[in-house]
């Protein structure tokens, strides 16, 4: 089977309308995208913001007439929007494992690799973090993902203990277990990330070391480590929660900012933590350091 694609380019204003008017056409499914290079990351809950600039893309099945249904939306659209319009026949895929092309093992540090489930080791001895990361964020291909295992493989081992807080895939909690943490917890807001940390635990042979909970069941305890990969709102937002995670002097890493707001955070925690910028890749940034010891 394939299918007949839309591509356009329009203002969050204009959503709405040419959402509706595409799903009277027969719009099979509707899917928003950046058209700006603007960065407009992971929300809050109960946010939803939008980019300045947008691409729309809606799909029909194969058998619509495509001359009938250009004519019948080209006027719902302005001047601008029927410029960028830009119809298409795309054929089918099996979309859930099309990143399988694309990725491939990437080695952190000397004995630390990280190899997709479906190809084998590059290095049979050392520390293999296979992977599957099924709808959740962290596949160790993202800037911020690679900087945070890269920290990882450089701290001390064994820790009695270790926080991911933001887990997604659950890729830094589990490098964390077979790295050498005894015990470790993962928090995630979105259940589908707490059900790729626990069949990535599984898989490579941690989950009886491994607690992946929904943030809101997250009951504040002490680790001796704590990472967290998620944006600059919310890891200033939620703060106390992490910082009330971490014991005295234990180490501490945060990313999932952009370089221009490393100095934000850094003095946000600056009155519990002693922080800086230790990585930076492509723009992206990682702030660690270290929790004040308590007078």
């Amino acid at each position: 089977m394939s299918w007949v694609q839309l591509n356009l380019t329009l203002s969050p204003e204009r959503t709405e309308i040419v959402e509706e008017q595409l799903t009277e056409l027969g719009a099979l499914s509707i899917t928003f995208g950046d058209a700006s290079g603007q960065p407009v990351l992971e929300p809050m809950p109960g946010e939803h913001p939008l980019w300045s600039k947008l691409i729309l893309t809606a799909l029909f099945s194969d058998d619509i007439e495509i001359d009938t249904l250009v004519a019948a939306f080209q006027l719902a659209l302005t001047e601008e929007e029927r410029a960028s319009a830009h119809w298409s026949r795309l054929a089918d895929e099996t979309w859930e494992h099309a990143w399988m092309d694309h990725y491939h093992p990437m080695q952190f540090g000397d004995n630390f690799w990280v190899v997709p489930h479906h190809l084998d080791a590059p290095d049979p001895n050392a520390i293999n973090l296979r992977l599957n990361p099924g709808l959740a964020f962290g596949t160790g291909t993202h800037q911020t993902t690679a900087m945070c295992l890269k920290w990882l493989g450089a701290q001390q081992w064994p820790v009695a203990s270790a926080l991911d807080f933001g887990c997604g895939s659950g890729i830094l909690g589990v490098a964390a277990a077979m790295l050498g943490a005894e015990r470790v917890t993962g928090v995630d807001i979105d259940p589908q990330a707490v059900a790729s940390m626990r069949e990535n635990a599984e898989k490579n042979h941690v989950n009886s070391r491994c607690t992946v909970l929904l943030s809101d069941d997250y009951q504040v305890s002490v680790h001796e480590m704590v990472v967290a990969n998620i944006l600059l709102k919310p890891l200033i937002e939620l703060k106390p929660l992490i910082i009330g995670s971490l014991k005295p002097g234990g180490p501490l890493a945060m990313t999932g900012l952009i370089e221009r707001d490393a100095q934000t955070l850094i003095d946000a925690y600056s009155d519990v933590a002693t922080l800086h910028v230790s990585d930076n890749l492509e723009g992206w940034v990682l702030v660690s350091g270290r929790k004040l010891t308590e007078e």
